[in-house]
């Protein structure tokens, strides 16, 4: 019985690996925020109608900034921070009229295209205004 040699192996090792898909490559995952994103809450705060609202975000490094806008043209600034995994999004909103100070987004599950672009992201959205929100959200990225 006659053993292969070490160019005969490394051979059969390149053919094994291409056969096996070795050289299959995956799309780079964007961990970018930035762009217009839309969501709803069926509990939102006392201030603008909430049925259907906007998210305008920039980010940089980390870093999160942009506004929300609600169905009837509110707007309530925004910021916070994003690692490509999770983070959080806090509006702030008008004191004064019985609202709480910000609702927080917290980003927990972040979907991807198979180009690796985020389409959505979801979570728990948090504050005291008109009573406790508590609920889950989803914001999705508008098509332009």
């Amino acid at each position: 019985m006659r053993f292969l040699s070490r160019y005969q192996w490394l051979l059969l090792l390149l053919a094994v690996t291409a056969a096996c898909g070795g050289n299959s490559q995956t799309a780079p995952v964007v961990v970018d925020l930035t762009g217009q994103w839309t969501s709803t809450l069926t509990r939102p705060p006392c201030v603008g109608d909430w049925s259907v609202f906007t998210l305008q975000l920039a980010q940089s490094g980390t870093n999160l900034t942009g506004t929300l806008v609600t169905k009837d043209n509110q707007r309530f600034p925004a910021a916070g921070t994003f690692d490509g995994q999770s983070g959080n999004v806090v509006v702030l909103l008008p004191t004064g009229t019985g609202e709480c100070g910000a609702i927080t987004f917290t980003i927990q599950v972040v979907d991807h295209d198979t180009s690796g672009h985020i389409t959505a992201f979801s979570g728990q959205a948090t504050g005291r205004c008109c009573g406790t929100i508590l609920e889950t959200f989803r914001f999705v990225r508008a098509t332009t």
